[in-house]
């Protein structure tokens, strides 16, 4: 059981197949923190049963890595977030320009034409 949310916790490696095949960014933000929770759940639950210095060494290396990828993972949500409001308001701009030559440019035709 999650001490935080009195449910079920996943074990991380599922929380981890699914965060790997996720698009969404916003889902995406949440199964990193559930991932990151389910890991220190799991250091607190499991301590390194051969007592070996080694295999606790690996396992700390491991988890930082782990906490690496999912900071990368967080800054890439946050560009692709900035990258498509960037995209919106440029959509916006160029509708709006659009929308402001169509006019002018058909009145230059018609000139043309009658010239």
């Amino acid at each position: 059981m999650s001490a935080l949310h009195g449910k079920p916790s996943r074990r991380w490696q599922e929380i981890a197949l699914d965060a790997a095949i996720e698009r969404d960014p916003v889902k995406l933000r949440s199964l990193t923190d559930e991932l990151e929770q389910a890991l220190d759940e799991r250091d607190r639950q499991e301590p390194d049963p051969t007592g070996n210095a080694r295999s606790q060494v690996s396992r700390l290396v491991s988890r930082k890595k782990a906490a690496e990828n999912i900071h990368r993972s967080r800054v890439i949500i946050e560009q692709a977030r900035r990258f498509v409001a960037q995209s919106q308001e440029l959509v916006g701009e160029s509708r709006r320009l659009q929308e402001k030559i169509a006019p002018d440019h058909m009145k230059s035709e018609k000139k043309k034409r009658r010239g």
